[in-house]
């Protein structure tokens, strides 16, 4: 009933609107959520752009955009709406996870796979609430894309070190495990941006109000 009250009153809202935002964001936060944005806005034509930071919203006519790390654009607005941290996690069945892991250093031992923005210098920056660590790796899978890399850990093939936000799902439906879950990489921003206007049209404002509520509580801060 809510859903069909808010389509209907949003049915005078149509036409194209185009939203950007990298692909692990797209896989892991977007896309469980686009059948809602779609009941909600029913006459509106989604266009979804993937892209690692190189389009330009205003040249490109994107409408809205997700972007990681702090953004420097005053032309556009923007809303921060969580933090990023890399966590461990492997798949399911592939180890005895309180037998095997039991201090962090223990990861080592085993195949990381991992993104090549992780690593820094050939090593792994760690921090929990009470110290920093720098891991220097030993065997590692890398790819430049967190949909790979956490496709793989689900086949077997090591440990993997992505966002917490881009496992979530994986975790509650038991097929990823978390592992040290007080250690994470060093965190970064997430927000959500579009070209300053004023007016806000109405169709913008809408949608990045759902949008900004539903990826605070996906991301979290």
């Amino acid at each position: 009933y809510l859903s069909h009250q808010a389509s209907s009153l949003n049915k005078n809202l149509s036409g194209k609107f185009r939203i950007a935002a990298p692909m692990s964001i797209f896989w892991c936060v977007l896309s469980p959520i686009m059948n809602e944005l779609q009941t909600k806005f029913p006459y509106v034509d989604f266009e979804l752009i993937s892209d690692n930071e190189s389009v330009d919203l205003i040249s490109d006519g994107i409408d809205i955009a997700i972007r990681t790390g702090n953004i420097e654009d005053d032309r556009l607005i923007a809303h921060q709406v969580g933090v990023g941290r890399d966590v461990f996690f492997v798949g399911k069945g592939k180890y005895n996870v309180e037998e095997k892991f039991r201090k962090i250093t223990d990861v080592m031992d085993e195949r990381l796979v991992l993104i090549t923005r992780s690593i820094d210098n050939g090593k792994l920056r760690l921090i929990n609430e009470e110290q920093n660590l720098e891991l220097r790796i030993q065997k590692a899978t890398v790819s430049n894309e967190y949909p790979l890399a956490i496709n793989l850990v689900r086949n077997g093939c090591g440990i993997g070190f992505a966002p917490k936000y881009s496992i979530v799902e994986l975790v509650k439906s038991g097929e990823l495990t978390p592992i040290f879950p007080t250690w994470h990489g060093k965190k970064w921003p997430i927000y959500i941006a579009y070209p300053f206007i004023t007016p806000i049209p109405d169709k913008l404002q809408k949608i990045s109000r759902f949008l900004r509520n539903e990826l605070e509580k996906k991301i979290g801060f």
